[in-house]
This record gives structure tokens, C-alpha cells and sequence, in this order.
């Protein structure tokens, strides 16, 4: 499937064969379907990533996959495997996709030697983070605007909720996906959670859950996005079916979700699709914030320089 998608050479010729189905089964020869299925399993998660920021299910080049790495260990820092079981899967795809050698992103030198220089990194106790970069006040205005337009749709707006909740209470993309959301609760004085399990809390250490707090009077438009949120949260439409973590995956229109956990990297795709949807602020009549109808207010450029930690710093 993700041969066939990405319009790789093997996918025309297996197609114009009979029996495409042999053919494929066939084209990967005698690998081990375990690895082959571990295979498949990485790059889902690169597949993702590409079509939420870029638009398209396979990588332009090797620095759109190096983008990748970087993003990924931002949201969760990734495992001393990781950087070399994405360029085995990629490998392994070319291969089987009949990519030309001189063509083959695995085979380029950049890759390979950007791969070496992480694993080396993350086996030594971790590569050095840099800073994200911090949000504007128009972002976080433009998200208290979605929250609060009702006509939109409500999953849209459950993350900008979410959006706003990381950048006041400085929380991490795992910290805000291990909050319990029967733990909300709000007051005229502000609005109280639950962290289950953060980097300092869980089983074996002194903590084993941690309060996070906002105060109800934070809001750079004037308009109740506190108040607004805790509604969405108590929604039929998010609510359908318990659960212990806060975000859910959302389809591309925000018109219905998936019950099962989501690891942080996919929080942080979600709050870059947000980023791409935020409309541009404007003063109206009285001087009330409104949204322009001109266009949005974050470049694609823009979104894919943000990161899922950029709340925390901002």
C-alpha cells in the first residue's frame, strides 16, 4: 500500500500484471513477516507526519526525514533504534519499490550519516534538545477565537482547547496526553486536572500524580475559552466511551475520532493541523476580536517550523 501510493515504479508494473496480490507477496521475497510488519508499523508513523505537514505520504528529500527525527525526540524523545529502523524501512520500500539506485533517499549520504550521528547521540543518554520556538500572541489569540466559534467543528476546537491548556500550563505533548479528563473540574477561580504519569511522576517515584492548574481569568481576547473547553470536554461527541488519556485522533475534517491511545508525536501532528486551520484576528465593531475572512493566519512554512513543544517556551 504505501509503494502503491507513493507512485513507485514497482506499483505500475505489478498493477499492469495479473494477479497483483502474488506479485507483491512475491516482490518482498523471504523476509520474515514479523519484520516486515515492524517495517510497516514505523513507517506509518513517518507516512503521518509527512501528510500533516507537508501534504503528501512520501518524503521530498532526505531533509524533510531529518525534520522528522527532530520533531519525533521534541514530542517524546525517541528510542536509540529509531532513527535506524526508519531509514531499514525506507530501505526496504525503495528496494521493493524498484527505485532507481542513484535515486534511493536511503542511500544518500546525508541520511546515513545524520542516522549514525543520532543513534551515537541517543545511546550516550540522549541528543541536546534545542529550544523550540515560541508562539505569537496572534496564535494564541486566533486559538481562544476557535475555541469560543461554535459553528466550527467541535474536534477542532477540543484542540485548540488543548493548545491553549499546554502554552498556560506549560505541559509537554506526553504531559498533556496522560491527563485523565474526569479529573476536570472549574471554578469562577480557574480550572484544575490530573496528570497520571509525567517524566517525575508514576510507580516507584516519591509523586505519583501531579495537579496542573489555569486561572480563569487568563484570556487574551476577552472571551471565556476556560469555560468554553470544560463544555467541549463534557460533550457527547468526546465522551462516547471512557477513557484515561486526553487526545484522541481526529479524521482530516474533524468530523469523528478514533477511541484508541495516541502516542505524544501524533498530539503534536494534531496541534500542527490546528496551527494550519488558526483564521487571522481582527478587531470589529466595538473593538471585539473577530476572525478575518481573508485567509489563515499560519504559512505552511510557519506550521512546519513550530514544533509540538513550542507551548512551553512560549
Amino acid at each position: 500500500g504505501f509503494i502503491d501510493e507513493a507512485g513507485l515504479p514497482a506499483a505500475a508494473r505489478v498493477k499492469a500484471g495479473e494477479a497483483p496480490d502474488k506479485m507483491w507477496v512475491r516482490a518482498f521475497g523471504n523476509r520474515r513477516s514479523k519484520t516486515l510488519r515492524g517495517r510497516a508499523l514505523i513507517w506509518a508513523k513517518l507516512r503521518t507526519w509527512c501528510i500533516a505537514t507537508y501534504g503528501t505520504p512520501w518524503p521530498k528529500d532526505v531533509g524533510q526525514i531529518l525534520k522528522y527525527f527532530e520533531d519525533r525526540h521534541d514530542a517524546q524523545p525517541m528510542g536509540k533504534t529509531v532513527p535506524d529502523t526508519v531509514l531499514s524501512a525506507l530501505a526496504l520500500l525503495e528496494q521493493v519499490g524498484q527505485v532507481p539506485p542513484c535515486d534511493r533517499l536511503s542511500s544518500d549520504s546525508l541520511l546515513t550519516e545524520a542516522v549514525k550521528s543520532w543513534t551515537a547521540d541517543l545511546e550516550q543518554g540522549g541528543k541536546q534538545k534545542k529550544v523550540a520556538p515560541m508562539f505569537t500572541v496572534a496564535v494564541l489569540l486566533a486559538a481562544e477565537l476557535v475555541v469560543c466559534r461554535k459553528e466550527l467543528p467541535i474536534r477542532l476546537r477540543f484542540y485548540g482547547f488543548v493548545f491553549l491548556l499546554m502554552n498556560w500550563a506549560c505541559l509537554r505533548c506526553d504531559d498533556v496526553q496522560n491527563i485523565d479528563p474526569s479529573s476536570f473540574t472549574l471554578s469562577q477561580i480557574g480550572m484544575k486536572f490530573t496528570l497520571t504519569k509525567t517524566k517525575t511522576t508514576g510507580p516507584g517515584r516519591k509523586v505519583n500524580l501531579m495537579h496542573g492548574y489555569v486561572m480563569r481569568g487568563i484570556s487574551l481576547s476577552g472571551f471565556d475559552w476556560l469555560g468554553e473547553g470544560f463544555k467541549i470536554l463534557q460533550s457527547g461527541e468526546l465522551t462516547q466511551r471512557p477513557r484515561d488519556f486526553l487526545c484522541v485522533e481526529c479524521s482530516e475534517s474533524w468530523e469523528d475520532h478514533a477511541e484508541d491511545f495516541m502516542e505524544a508525536e501524533g498530539v503534536a501532528l494534531h496541534l500542527r493541523r490546528l496551527l494550519r486551520e488558526l483564521p487571522t484576528p481582527r478587531r470589529g465593531v466595538g473593538g471585539r476580536w473577530c476572525v478575518s475572512s481573508t485567509g489563515r493566519l499560519v504559512s505552511q512554512e510557519l506550521a512546519t517550523f513550530l514544533t509540538g513543544d513550542s507551548a512551553r517556551h512560549s
